[in-house]
């Protein structure tokens, strides 16, 4: 579990209590009958935004905000929409881990060159329409949710529904069937296209949809999946699944675009984001040494959360008591980074503007007090944090995103 798991489950002091729903068999009914829509990707997304300016914002504190009064010649600060991660100390229900950064002998010395880049988002009912007549679904777009989400339905079942919180993602059905796909081992994948004609139709797919980013290298994948024939009978579907990084100017993103066929190549699934790329903006960035310094920052202010003032170390290398009135210790795991990527990640500033900002992506092995190790991924912004602000500031915050 993830230190901001820990941050969410301690603010519900039920959480972690075992629950059953008075009717499961229903709930279960309902579950399995409801239509399949192609995999969503806000929840990457907003890890990533949620991971990354949780990290910021340990930077902000009442006797730092000064240093943000100027960013610069020519450069306005990035004020991101931070999130608060404050929780009462009656309702924690578990110690958090804390992690001890160290820069391992192949990390990366030098500081790198990487823009920003603000984006350009479309108008949420002209580009459902738009995308709708791409995949071929007519119908007019129908809001919800106060306007952020658009659906364009089509008699056949097939839809395009087009979500506007945060950065937009489109996501593209054939079909609404009555019975939710599920895993079904047994069925033959011979029969699907080849990888080479599945890009072919995504490349085609893709020039129609004419954002301003490009993509990665194509990863193919198989599956099959388990749906219902016209008659109401079962029917079992193979499936082959495309997917590509969103690039923004050779640098890859946490965005991906997605296409699924079936073995006839017909277009089961779709989805990505939708935007086009702004003029960069050449924000300094920070070294990858300094990085890691506000990783160490940002996890001693998560030991503080946890401790009494007059119990917390000095640094995040020790253990911390979590106060007078109990022996319990804040567990700490040493970690060596062995290697960094810059990637793009997506922002929202607080004044609803979306950028994609550069941001390290620290791989590196953990040990804990038991000597176990595991390697993982840590995400921190790059950009010099003199050029960032959060709205409203978090304590006990945690720029941990690690898979």
């Amino acid at each position: 579990m993830t230190n901001f798991e820990h941050e969410l489950v301690a603010l519900d002091p039920a959480a972690a209590q075992p629950y059953r729903h008075p009717d499961l068999d229903a709930l279960i009914s309902r579950v399995v009958a409801s239509p399949r829509v192609a995999p969503s990707r806000v929840w990457r997304s907003f890890r990533f935004k949620i991971g990354s300016a949780l990290a910021a914002s340990a930077l902000v504190t009442s006797g730092a905000v000064a240093l943000f009064s100027g960013a610069g010649p020519g450069l306005t600060v990035l004020a991101l929409a931070g999130t608060s991660a404050n929780v009462p100390r009656s309702t924690i229900m578990m110690v958090p881990e804390v992690y001890s950064f160290s820069a391992g002998p192949s990390l990366s010395l030098a500081t790198p060159n990487s823009a920003s880049y603000p984006l350009t988002l479309p108008d949420a009912a002209t580009e459902a329409s738009r995308l709708a007549g791409i995949f071929g679904v007519s119908g007019t777009p129908v809001a919800s949710n106060g306007d952020t989400s658009w659906t364009v339905s089509a008699p056949s079942g097939a839809s395009l529904d087009y979500e506007t919180t945060g950065l937009p993602e489109w996501y593209y059905s054939s079909t609404s069937p009555a019975i939710a796909p599920a895993t079904a081992s047994s069925t033959s994948l011979a029969d699907l296209p080849s990888a080479a004609t599945l890009e072919s139709d995504a490349t085609t797919y893709l020039n129609e949809l004419g954002y301003g980013y490009t993509v990665s290298d194509p990863s193919v994948s198989t599956s099959t999946t388990s749906s219902t024939a016209p008659d109401g009978s079962a029917t079992t579907i193979a499936e082959e699944t495309v997917d590509y990084q969103v690039d923004v100017n050779g640098i890859g993103t946490d965005q991906l675009v997605s296409f699924s066929v079936d073995n006839n190549n017909d277009l089961l699934y779709a989805s990505g984001p939708a935007f086009d790329v702004g003029s960069s903006v050449a924000y300094p960035l920070q070294s990858p040494a300094d990085a890691l310094g506000v990783l160490n920052a940002a996890q001693q202010s998560l030991a503080n959360e946890h401790t009494s003032t007059s119990d917390v170390a000095p640094g995040v290398a020790g253990s911390t008591s979590l106060g007078s009135s109990t022996s319990t210790t804040v567990p700490v795991e040493q970690v060596t980074i062995s290697d960094d990527t810059l990637t793009l990640q997506t922002y929202v500033l607080a004044d609803g503007s979306v950028w994609m900002l550069p941001v390290y992506d620290f791989t590196g092995t953990s040990t804990d007090a038991s000597g176990a190790t595991a390697t993982n991924t840590w995400n921190e912004l790059a950009v010099d944090p003199s050029y960032v602000q959060i709205t409203n500031s978090a304590t006990g915050g945690s720029s941990l995103e690690y898979h």
